[in-house]
């Protein structure tokens, strides 16, 4: 069943491999949603994720405050 997710903080990670699949976040509706989710420090092939450079990462209906540090 659905349940809420909040508070999330993925840190210091650094992806490098072959194979990047499509990533999706997305929330079952208002009440069960994805909130308050920080990518910190996130590099894909060495280059820092920002709201402008997100790659492979698909985010859809009911994700709210998303941030990157």
């Amino acid at each position: 069943g659905a349940g809420k997710i909040n508070n999330i903080v993925m840190e210091n990670i650094d992806y490098r491999g072959g194979g990047k699949a499509l990533s999706y976040a997305l929330g079952e509706s208002d009440e069960f949603a994805v909130r308050n989710l920080t990518f910190k420090n996130v590099k894909i092939d060495g280059v820092k994720m920002t709201g402008n450079f997100k790659p492979n990462i698909e985010f859809q209906s009911f994700v709210y405050n998303v941030k990157y540090e």
